[in-house]
């Protein structure tokens, strides 16, 4: 008999799991790999051994100190009309104010390639006031009524984790974080596309100073 818990640990683990090798790419994930005119050739994704205090040994670093790249990592799994992601949170460094845009982690629901391109379904993300936003007809969107999570990067009194999750459908996705709804996103790209899997990224190629650690990947097909 199947025990809900386990079971859904064990997906979980499929995708970002503990034995994942130490600076690697968690296995089913891809990067994109970029020289920039100094030939000098940037990932910034990688599997770290530090996880800040979220009760796991390794987690996924996203570490933009580039103006050449923009980090992200990817993973396509099967089509279907409904995905669900879960991740937990935590920013090690936001992009100081002022300097560059406004710094956000970036997280996608994929959709179904056309013509053999990405195609981003929902497009979302974390601001460093905490707000949960997503872009449609060009300009970003708050989710519910202001910060949704504590945005702070300091451990002093233990590092701060936050859990988010996101259900779409070919047409809407609803948030929920560290347990609370908070409300719902239309597509980023106006289609009713089938779904194909998510990527977490940096806020932007050309600005950089920004960190951020993901653990604990859930997604399924319902």
């Amino acid at each position: 008999m199947q025990h809900p818990q386990r079971d859904r640990a064990a997906r979980r683990r499929r995708q970002l799991v503990e034995n994942d090798p130490v600076n690697g790419i968690p296995r089913g994930y891809a990067i994109d790999h970029t020289i920039d005119n100094q030939d000098i050739g940037h990932l910034e994704v990688w599997v770290s051994p530090s996880s800040v205090g979220s009760g796991t040994s390794r987690a996924l670093r996203i570490l933009d100190d580039s103006g050449d790249h923009l980090p992200a990592v990817r993973r396509v799994d099967s089509s279907s009309t409904v995905k669900t992601l879960e991740f937990r949170f935590h920013p090690e460094q936001w992009r100081p104010v002022g300097t560059g845009a406004s710094s956000a982690f970036l997280f996608d629901v994929l959709a179904t390639p056309v013509g053999g391109q990405r195609r981003v379904a929902f497009h979302l993300a974390v601001w460093n006031d905490g707000t949960i936003r997503y872009h449609a007809g060009g300009v970003w969107r708050t989710i519910g009524n202001g910060p949704a999570l504590n945005p702070s990067t300091s451990c002093t009194a233990g590092c701060i984790w936050s859990t988010i999750r996101v259900r779409a459908t070919t047409t809407t996705a609803t948030v929920t974080v560290n347990g609370v709804q908070i409300g719902t996103a239309t597509r980023f790209d106006g289609g009713t596309s089938n779904l194909t899997g998510h990527q977490f990224s940096a806020s932007s190629t050309a600005d950089e100073q920004e960190s951020f650690l993901v653990d604990d990947v859930y997604t399924s097909n319902s």
